[in-house]
This record gives C-alpha cells, sequence and structure tokens, in this order.
C-alpha cells in the first residue's frame, strides 16, 4: 500500500516538473495537404443546367429525366431532376426527386 503511494507520487512529480509543450505553427498557417478540387458534372448535365440558366425549363427537364434514367444512382442528377421540375411548377415530381436525391430519406410534414 504505501509503495503504491510512493509511486503515485512520483509519477505526479514528474508531469509537475515537466516543462511545457511548445508548438510552432508556420507563418502560412497548418496545411492539411492539397485541398481536393469541387467534383464537376458530368457534360450531358452541364447543358441541363446550362438549359435551367437561359430559362428553357421545359428542355432541362427533359434532359433531366433523361440523366436520372441513365443514372439513376446519382443525387446531383436527382437534385437538377428536382430544380428543373420547380421550374416548370411540378411539384410532385420535384418533391419525388429531391426525395431521390437524398436517398430516399421520407420528409414528414
Amino acid at each position: 500500500m504505501k509503495s503504491s503511494r510512493v509511486l503515485v507520487l512520483l509519477l505526479l512529480s514528474t508531469f509537475a516538473a515537466a516543462s511545457p509543450v511548445v508548438a510552432v505553427v508556420p507563418e502560412g498557417g497548418f496545411s492539411a495537404g492539397p485541398v481536393p478540387e469541387a467534383p464537376t458534372a458530368p457534360p450531358t448535365l452541364v447543358a441541363v443546367i446550362e438549359l435551367l440558366k437561359k430559362g428553357d425549363a421545359a428542355a432541362a427537364l427533359k434532359g433531366a429525366r433523361e440523366f436520372v434514367k441513365s443514372q439513376p444512382g446519382s443525387a446531383l442528377g436527382h437534385e437538377v431532376h428536382g430544380i428543373a421540375a420547380m421550374a416548370r411548377r411540378l411539384t410532385r415530381e420535384a418533391e419525388g426527386a429531391f426525395n431521390e436525391a437524398c436517398g430516399g430519406i421520407e420528409i414528414e410534414e
């Protein structure tokens, strides 16, 4: 029992006597390595986005529907599909597309 107290006191004195750790921060700050570039959309989806920017919601919706049929796992594709459907005031289709973009999560009202 007495030896354990001595050990604890010895450890505590070692920690108390230890000097503080000093870190040197480079002038530019910390760096976690190269920052990855933002993902780019496939060319067919970029074309749909451009149609939306130009105001051609009908053609954008058609292109978005075709895109999600060919790539049903693309969350970005479903999101663009939802935006195109909203531009055409097709709220149910837009809601379904946004739901698919979220991975099928049910949204409660």
